[in-house]
């Protein structure tokens, strides 16, 4: 029998759960399914790629450096969280509420970001190339750095001021 325990920030103990042949993944998954409430917890550099975490309420968590590459991640909220240099490479982020959170240097290259909301997230020197932005909330997130290269823009709520400090190109389809 295998027991992990899922830590918020400050070493206690959020959620345990025991198992035979036990990983992290089924942890998170159980707690999903319960409707665990994993505000806080410390799951940097976890390693959820093609994870099912739809639904899941991960608030303040603190996922840097973590893999979600290709995750089901859709109506999950992330409001808060730590997201930094976390790869998102076609992760299914619609519904997302991403409000507040940190994803400095984060790439979302290819990502569903339908319907996301990303209000007054800090997204310095993200990847975003080539994502559809349709119904994203962009509203007083930091865009500085951000590469919006062959991204489609005209369904994202944005200044032209927030813009104006991201890298874009021809291929960059702005709203009108």
């Amino acid at each position: 029998m295998k027991t992990i325990q899922i830590k918020i920030l400050k070493d206690k103990v959020l959620l345990t759960y025991s198992v035979d042949n036990n990983i992290l993944i089924k942890t998170l998954e159980n707690a999903v399914i319960d409707g665990a409430d994993l505000a806080g917890a410390d799951l940097a550099g976890a390693d959820l790629a093609g994870e099912q975490l739809a639904g899941a309420r991960l608030r303040y968590a603190n996922f840097i450096g973590a893999n979600f590459k290709g995750a089901d991640l859709r109506d999950v909220d992330f409001k808060g969280a730590d997201l930094r240099d976390v790869d998102f490479k076609g992760a299914d982020l619609t519904l997302a509420d991403l409000t507040l959170a940190d994803l400095i240097g984060t790439d979302l290259r290819g990502a569903n970001l339908g319907g996301t909301n990303f209000r007054g997230a800090d997204l310095r020197d993200v990847d975003f190339r080539d994502v559809d932005f349709r119904d994203t909330n962009l509203r007083g997130a930091d865009l500085e750095g951000a590469n919006f290269t062959g991204a489609d823009l005209r369904g994202a709520s944005y200044t032209s001021r927030q813009i104006d400090s991201a890298i874009t190109d021809e291929t960059t389809i702005l709203k009108d």
